[in-house]
């Protein structure tokens, strides 16, 4: 989904493979915004076999996959506040991904807001199919 991996996402079009799903990973916002690389790649996949997921459902015949990616919590050794200004101060996401239309640079705070909409989700989709399957 970064610079070279959205136009991959619509390389499947004329493909004959059956349907492919697209879950991003850190990596595929290095160099590029979150969240533009994120609609560009959905733009791209549209009206293709493609689904991009990103805290989004696939169906595949009676498949259902929820894709999302998994940012952490920052609570590995009990101390979030340490962990986002290690993770900050260390780590290339912090220093590569961009937000804002390109005028800021992630920060953990912004991936930990991330990870409890992912849970939300998750947990709200989990919540859902176990409400239909045992009414």
């Amino acid at each position: 989904m970064s610079g070279s991996s959205a136009p991959w996402c619509g390389s499947f079009r004329a493909s004959t493979i059956g349907p492919v799903v697209v879950v991003g990973g850190n990596h595929e916002y290095w160099s590029t915004d979150i969240d533009v690389t994120l609609d560009k790649a959905r733009k791209v996949a549209a009206g293709t076999n493609v689904s991009v997921l990103e805290r989004d459902i696939a169906r595949i015949g009676s498949l259902t996959i929820l894709g999302t990616t998994g940012w952490t919590d920052f609570k590995l050794f009990d101390d979030p506040q340490t962990a986002m200004l290690a993770a900050f101060d260390g780590m290339n996401d912090y220093k590569r991904i961009r937000k804002n239309f390109y005028a800021d640079r992630l920060r953990p705070v912004d991936t930990l807001r991330r990870h409890e909409a992912t849970r939300a989700f998750i947990a709200a989709e989990l919540a859902k199919r176990a409400a239909a399957t045992n009414p």
